[in-house]
C-alpha cells in the first residue's frame, strides 16, 4: 500500500500544489478588481498588466508541473497477484509489429499465459523475438525448442533487479518497458529511444549479447 501513496500521492501533491497556484493568482486578480470597484475607479494599466501576469504565469506554471507529472505516471501500476493486468499489458506490447528484447529473470509473466507463449513463437518466425535470462528454465527451454532466440548468463551470476522489454527495436519510435517489483505491487514505466533508461538498456542488452556470444 505504501508504494501506491507513493507513486500516486507525488502525482496528486503536485496538481494540488498547482491548482493552488492558480486560485493564489486568481485571488490576487480578484482582490485587484474589487478594490477598483470599491473606490469606484477603473483598474489603471499596472494593475491591468499585474492581473494579467498573475494568470499568465499561473497558467504556465500549472501547464508545465502537470505534464511533468503526467510524464512520470507508471504506465502500469498493479498488484502482483493481479497476473492478467500485467498480462495484458504485455501481450499488447509485444504484439505490435517490430522487434522486441525482453530481458527478465524467470520468465514468470510468460508461463502463465499460453497466449504470450503463442505470439512469442509467431514473432520469432520473423527473428523478431530475442530473451535473456540470468539461465535457462522450462519456459526458456520451451520457447528456444520452438524458435524463440534465448540468451543466457550463467557464468555472472547475477539477478537482474528490474526487468525490461525494450519495443519496436532499432526503429525511432522504440521504447523501453521497466518492470519493478515492490511491496506487494508491480510498476511498468514507458520510457522513449532518446531518454536515457532506453539508452542504458539497449546497451545492456548488447553487453549481454557479447558476453554470450564469447561464452
Amino acid at each position: 500500500m505504501s508504494t501506491f501513496l507513493t507513486t500516486n500521492g507525488k502525482f496528486i501533491w503536485r496538481l494540488g500544489r498547482q491548482l493552488f497556484v492558480i486560485v493564489i493568482g486568481a485571488a490576487s486578480a480578484g482582490k485587484l478588481i474589487w478594490a477598483s470597484r470599491a473606490s469606484n475607479t477603473a483598474p489603471s494599466q499596472l494593475q491591468i498588466l499585474e492581473i494579467i501576469l498573475l494568470a499568465v504565469l499561473a497558467i504556465l506554471a500549472a501547464r508545465a508541473d502537470i505534464a511533468e507529472a503526467l510524464a512520470e505516471r507508471p504506465t502500469l501500476h498493479a498488484r502482483q497477484s493481479e497476473h492478467s493486468r500485467i498480462n495484458e499489458y504485455m501481450f499488447n506490447l509485444l504484439r505490435n509489429g517490430g522487434r522486441v528484447a525482453i530481458v527478465s529473470n524467470d520468465l514468470t509473466w510468460v508461463k502463465g499465459s499460453d497466449s504470450i507463449k503463442n505470439l512469442l513463437v509467431e514473432k520469432a518466425q520473423e527473428s523478431e523475438v530475442t530473451i535473456i535470462v540470468p539461465r535457462a528454465n522450462d519456459v526458456a527451454a520451451f520457447l528456444e525448442e520452438n524458435g524463440v532466440r534465448v540468451i543466457t548468463y550463467p557464468g555472472l551470476s547475477i539477478t537482474p533487479k528490474t526487468r525490461f522489454t525494450i519495443a519496436l527495436q532499432g526503429r525511432a519510435d522504440e521504447f523501453v518497458a521497466i518492470g519493478r517489483q515492490k511491496n506487494g505491487f508491480h510498476t511498468i514505466r514507458e520510457y522513449q529511444r532518446d531518454e536515457l533508461p532506453c539508452l542504458l538498456a539497449e546497451d545492456l542488452v548488447a553487453i549481454l549479447e557479447a558476453y554470450a556470444a564469447r561464452n
